[in-house]
């Protein structure tokens, strides 16, 4: 799914627009242990509680691609002869109503997802109209899918609250309350806007223990891509590995430049494929040597480091390779933070001996909110 299909599914998860009978859930203590299982009709809930159910679900529908949400491809054997599909695919005939396969669903989920407090499984099954491009008024399939979200739950804290019977204020805590999910998934997927049952979207985030990569493969058979942090911090290796200390700022600069002035564009290509853009070996190397200087030898270097860190045919998103909105400039002491467009008034300078990082202050300087005076003529401040 991309950024678009994942926003479609995500506008009409809220209480107004679903066409679910209930709500399931399965109350689970960190041992593992089932305290409850429960379904809560939807025309049951006040509008509160149905903003804070849909609002469980609609977090798992993140858009960050690579960052917290995957697509998880299945292949075609696991699809084909595997009882974890059969599974799923039972599971979105019976519309989440055959109580049986409900507490399967929870037992899987139990014997992959570790945690160390309590948590909450709450289900969702869905149908959606699908409108048609061109005249939203013709339906082009019906979509059914279910969408589950696994949430920690945490005991509130102690407040003074009102005591009816009492007529004052007691301490007094409100119970267990639920945190955001920390792992979810949809399937089937809605790839190209139509039922994808080879694919599912998977929700992480983080990776606690190991439990994403364990409930992706007992689940769909697939790993767990790398995330956006592990890609980044291997491309920063690479790069490392490539130029040494011959690495300058204009050189990232340029690279993030072309990265963000070709996702730009792809994006806005109404002709554009349905899948994110994806850059190989080859699109990157061309850029660092065309656009950002790298010389020949630095790019053989580069290409054997990208070899070792992803594998010779892996593509990677540009967003997946660094920062493409803002400029991050830190020191083990220092950090930094500009947009894109002011990233020309850093500077790195080495100033007797010692480096320095510059930054144009035309427009004035404050600490801790309190505006600094300038000595008049000169770039320093006075004390």
């Amino acid at each position: 799914m991309n950024k678009k299909e994942i926003s479609e599914i995500r506008r009409r998860t809220n209480p107004s627009k679903t066409t679910a009978s209930a709500i399931f859930g399965c109350y689970v203590t960190a041992s593992g242990e089932q305290i409850s299982s429960f379904s809560v009709p939807t025309l049951d809930m006040d509008e509160q509680e149905g903003k804070q159910y849909f609002g469980i679900f609609k977090k798992i529908l993140a858009p960050q691609l690579g960052s917290k949400s995957f697509n998880l491809d299945m292949d075609v054997n696991f699809v084909a002869n595997s009882e974890a599909h059969k599974f799923l695919m039972a599971l979105r005939k019976s519309r989440m109503k055959d109580g049986g396969l409900r507490s399967r669903l929870y037992e899987k989920i139990i014997d992959n997802v570790h945690m160390e407090q309590n948590h909450l499984i709450l289900i969702d099954f869905e149908t959606y109209d699908v409108p048609n491009k061109k005249d939203e008024e013709l339906s082009d399939e019906v979509f059914s899918y279910f969408l589950v979200a696994i949430c920690p739950v945490k005991q509130s804290k102690d407040e003074l609250s009102y005591i009816t019977s009492s007529k004052d204020f007691h301490n007094k805590s409100n119970g267990y309350v639920s945190c955001s999910p920390l792992y979810g998934f949809m399937f089937p997927s809605f790839n190209d806007r139509a039922t994808d049952i080879n694919s599912a979207l998977f929700y992480a985030a983080k990776n606690e223990n190991g439990s994403a990569d364990r409930l992706a493969k007992a689940l769909f058979g697939s790993e767990l891509p790398a995330g956006e942090e592990s890609t980044r911090t291997k491309f920063s290796d690479v790069m490392r590995t490539a130029m040494g200390d011959e690495c300058g700022m204009e050189t990232v600069r340029q690279l993030q430049r072309e990265l963000a002035t070709m996702e730009e564009a792809y994006e806005s290509d109404p002709e554009a494929r349905v899948e994110p853009l994806k850059l190989n070996k080859t699109d990157i190397t061309q850029i660092l040597e065309q656009k950002c200087g790298m010389e020949k030898h630095q790019s053989e270097a580069f290409s054997a480091a990208y070899d070792e860190a992803f594998g010779s045919d892996t593509e990677l998103e540009p967003q997946s390779v660094m920062e493409l909105v803002k400029y991050k400039v830190s020191t083990p002491n220092v950090s930094i933070n500009l947009k894109r467009e002011a990233a020309g008034d850093v500077q790195m300078r080495t100033i007797d001996g010692i480096p320095y990082i510059l930054v144009r202050a035309d427009d004035g300087v404050e600490l801790n909110g309190i505006p600094l005076d300038r000595i008049p003529g000169g770039t320093e401040f006075s004390d």
